[in-house]
């Protein structure tokens, strides 16, 4: 990867097999809630270890264990005025990951993700769309922990050539 990281490969994997539980509902075609659980048994993981004889740090990945995951997300799209269409939702999980590397390893997390996208048409061809979302401090595999983060997005369109094309 660089003069200091070195991939390797794994030729011992074993498959990963998930177990997925969902249940749904939708309140007057506008909220959508949702419930899940989900357990992964021998989950595949990247792991990073320091080589004490190149001392380089290798990254490879393999099967470290078990992953559990409890869900509950809320989602909606409503149309609050003629020219705006809006999309949202919010999503949370618990997260237990149970490793063993060199040695017994249980992480615990609690993450939420909010999302939303807002759609706008205007006369004359003109629309807009504006969007963004949240995400908090969450793990994704057992060594990675990511510090939250954000994004906010605006664009501007006009349809041209008769609205066969978009600017």
């Amino acid at each position: 990867i660089n003069k200091y990281t070195l991939h390797q490969g794994n030729p011992y994997f074993k498959p990963q097999f998930t177990w997925n539980f969902e249940l749904s509902h939708q309140f007057k075609d506008k909220l959508t809630t949702t419930f899940s659980y989900n357990i992964i048994r021998d989950y595949i993981s990247q792991v990073f270890y320091d080589d004490p004889n190149t001392g380089m740090i290798v990254y490879t990945e393999g099967n470290i264990g078990e992953m559990q995951n409890l869900g509950l997300s809320v989602a909606t799209q409503l149309s609050p005025a003629k020219f705006w269409t809006l999309s949202a939702q919010v999503v949370g999980n618990y997260k237990q990951i149970e490793a063993m590397l060199w040695k017994r390893y249980r992480a615990t997390v609690w993450q939420a993700q909010l999302s939303m996208n807002n759609q706008f048409r205007f006369g004359k061809g003109w629309g807009a769309e504006l969007s963004g979302f949240y995400l908090t401090r969450n793990q994704n595999d057992i060594q990675e922990i990511l510090d939250p983060s954000s994004s906010v997005n605006l664009g501007i369109s006009k349809q041209i050539l008769k609205n066969a094309g978009s600017l």
